[in-house]
């Protein structure tokens, strides 16, 4: 009687010793999916950047490079507050950005040659981070003096990105005060 219990909780042992095994056998190869969600996970990044003081800087300078690699010249660039979208026949409503997600929208006007132009916006399209033209118009310049002027076009488009906002919970950024340089005289009561 006492054999066979002991032999049943050898059993028992064994069996759990045996799953063990089995689950530590497979600790490498989960590493190896945790590395490679990692790596996924940071090229995910890229294409959402997060919201901070310097970002849109950096998209600024990011515009800038793409207008220099494709020798086109930006005569006009702002930043507008998105229209509510207007509904187009036969496609799907536009879904609502999420509150964690700022949608950031500029107006360009671009000058260049055909070719600097296309170049231009497959640049952009290109680029690791989500960058979508949204309206695009492509007309002759209207400056006809200068030479080569038949050749130019004008590009009026509206792109937009996104950043994604910190979390409400985040630590403030704390506002720099602006310093004065030098001395002013003090405004009288």
């Amino acid at each position: 009687m006492k054999l066979d219990e002991l032999q049943t909780q050898l059993k028992a042992v064994v069996k759990e010793r045996d799953e063990t095994k089995k689950k530590i056998d497979q600790i490498p190869n989960l590493k190896k999916q945790i590395d490679a969600l990692n790596e996924r996970v940071k090229e995910k990044e890229g294409l959402i950047p997060n919201l901070d003081r310097a970002e849109y800087d950096r998209f600024a300078n990011l515009l800038d490079e793409l207008r220099r690699r494709s020798g086109v010249a930006v005569s006009r660039g702002a930043w507008t507050t998105p229209s509510k979208p207007t509904p187009v026949t036969g496609r799907p409503p536009p879904r609502n950005v999420p509150p964690t997600v700022h949608k950031v929208t500029y107006d360009l006007a671009v000058t260049g040659g055909f070719y600097q132009l296309l170049r231009y916006m497959n640049l952009l399209e290109q680029q690791t981070r989500f960058i979508n033209l949204d309206e695009l118009i492509i007309t002759k310049t209207s400056d006809t003096n200068s030479p080569g002027a038949a050749l130019r076009r004008e590009m009026k488009l509206t792109l937009f990105s996104y950043t994604y906002r910190p979390p409400s919970d985040a630590p403030e950024i704390p506002e720099i005060p602006e310093q004065r340089k030098g001395h002013s005289t003090e405004i009288p009561d």
